[in-house]
Formats: structure tokens, sequence, C-alpha cells
């Protein structure tokens, strides 16, 4: 049923991108709320993470706490995933140390990233929220407060997950890959 329910999502995300890529983006209202035609948005109140309000269960809200939870959970998860790439890191460069000497294209830092938050409910009726992360240097950066973004290849610059915050747990964690 999460599969179902998230590949419908995916289905809906992309369609949705391709309409509002088609029209004019214009802000709403202009102190809260963004509109790409049938895509909304909502600030919070850390500068980097917006609150998707387009998709099935749009009613669904998130607190500060909850807000703050997501945080703690993504912060802890990617302190594994760099612990690990450092060991990728290190292999890769005792074999090839002419290509791989640059350990910070391994590792993902959070307050380097802009983020755009997607909840919805689970066939048990939890809170899940669908977190998608992309480098603030990146190219989608005019677009990400109005549309989902939705990046193939793109390597550490863009990753996402899901955080089930009933269960206050990560999972389905992917890093794009490279071209």
């Amino acid at each position: 049923m999460k599969k179902k329910l998230f590949a419908i999502l995916i289905v809906l995300f992309s369609t949705s991108l391709i309409l509002a890529q088609q029209k004019d983006t214009r802000l709403l209202n202009k102190s809260s709320v963004f509109n790409a035609d049938k895509e909304f948005f909502v600030k919070t109140s850390h500068p980097d993470v917006v609150i998707s309000k387009s998709y099935p269960n749009n009613d669904i809200t998130l607190t500060d706490e909850e807000l703050e939870i997501i945080e703690v959970l993504v912060r802890g998860l990617l302190a594994d995933h760099n612990k690990e790439q450092e060991k990728v890191f290190l292999e890769k460069q005792t074999k090839h140390p002419d290509i791989y000497n640059n350990p910070e294209e391994f590792f993902i830092y959070l307050s380097q990233y802009r983020r755009q938050y997607i909840p919805s409910l689970n066939e048990n009726e939890e809170k899940v929220v669908w977190v998608i992360c992309f480098c603030k240097s990146s190219e989608v950066n005019k677009r990400w407060k109005t549309q989902t973004i939705l990046v193939k290849d793109g390597g550490n610059c863009y990753f996402n997950l899901k955080v089930n915050l009933s269960k206050k747990e990560c999972f389905d964690f992917k890093v794009n890959g490279s071209a």
C-alpha cells in the first residue's frame, strides 16, 4: 500500500511539474503561500524549508515540534551516511588519488541544502513526510518555492527520503546518481 501511495504521488507530482513549468509562477500571498497554479507551498520559520499543500491530504499540517523532529532525524541519518561515505572516499582515494582528492564531494551537510516537505498519511494513518533536498547552489533554486523539485542525476546535490513522524524514523533514503 505504501508503494502504491507513493507511486500515485510521484505521478501526480510529475504531471503537476510539467503543467507548472508551462505556466507563469506568481505569488498568491506574499506573506506565507506560494502558488504555481496547482502547487502551493507554505513557508516555515526555517528559511530553507517549505511545506507542500498541493497534493492528496493537503490539509495535513506540520507543527514546529514536528519540523524539529524531522530536522533531528535527518541530521542523524546524514551523520551515519557521512561516516560510511568517509570509508568510501578513503578506499577510492587509496586506489585513485589523482581522481578522488576532494572528500567534500562525498559528504552531505544539511545546512547546504534547501528542502521541500510533502506530508501525507500512510495506510496506518501515520504522518509521513517526503523530504526533497537540493543544494542551495543548484539552478532549481529559482523555482523551489513554487514547484516540486524532481531531478534525475546531479549526484549528492540532490537527495530525498521519507520520515515517519509517528515512529520517528527515516526510510527510503536515496542520493541521486551522477551521469
